[in-house]
């Protein structure tokens, strides 16, 4: 799936950043990342209205800007995935994801499917 990506500059961050957080989840952005000096926010792309957009956080004065960006299509779970590393735990047990290979060194495997409900 594609994902817009808007990086929005806002005076004050720390204060404001709540603002446009409500304002934009009312319209489907379902991804925010705070940044030093704002916020960066997520859509799928074909939820994306840019007029919408700027209704919404047009009548802010601490914005400053903001750019609109189109993500490649990525997988995103792949991505996590190569995140994702065994531990070993004394020599004797590794502790892994079904998507790491098997290794016959350890006395005893703990295989455990990592998935978001699950955590990290």
């Amino acid at each position: 799936m594609k994902y817009i990506q808007v990086d929005i500059e806002i005076e004050s961050p720390e204060m404001n950043n709540g603002i446009i957080i409500s304002e934009l989840s009312d319209l489907g952005y379902d991804g925010f990342w705070e940044s030093p000096g704002g916020l960066i926010a997520f859509i799928p792309a074909d939820r994306f209205d840019n007029k919408l957009f700027r209704a919404a956080i047009g009548n802010y004065d601490f914005l400053k800007g903001f750019k609109v960006s189109e993500l490649p299509d990525v997988n995103w779970n792949a991505v996590w995935e190569s995140n994702f590393h065994p531990i070993n735990v004394e020599e004797e047990c590794l502790i892994r994801a079904p998507f790491h290979p098997e290794d016959p060194a350890y006395r005893y495997e703990v295989i455990i499917d990592p998935q978001m409900s699950f955590g990290t």
